[in-house]
């Protein structure tokens, strides 16, 4: 087993504790309470809780862009 799909299986099995479910259950709570624009009130609050919700969002969508790129290294050492 070569070093990167050590890592990729290393996160596979992270992503079936429950502390990880846990972990992104948390994190969707926080996108859901920052996604919206009721209680803006200025620019600043604006770009600081933009910012918020991209980094949430890139966390939510951690665990499928690992099995994606896990996966296609898969296929391209079947071929």
């Amino acid at each position: 087993m070569d070093n990167l799909t050590e890592y990729y299986e290393s996160l596979l099995e992270t992503f079936t504790t429950s502390g990880w479910k846990m972990f992104e259950k948390d994190l969707q709570e926080a996108f859901d309470g920052l996604n919206t624009l009721q209680n803006i009130t200025d620019s600043e609050t604006f770009w600081r809780q933009k910012g918020q919700v991209e980094i949430l969002q890139r966390m939510l969508a951690y665990r499928d862009g690992i099995t994606a790129a896990y996966e296609e290294m898969q296929d391209a050492e079947s071929v």
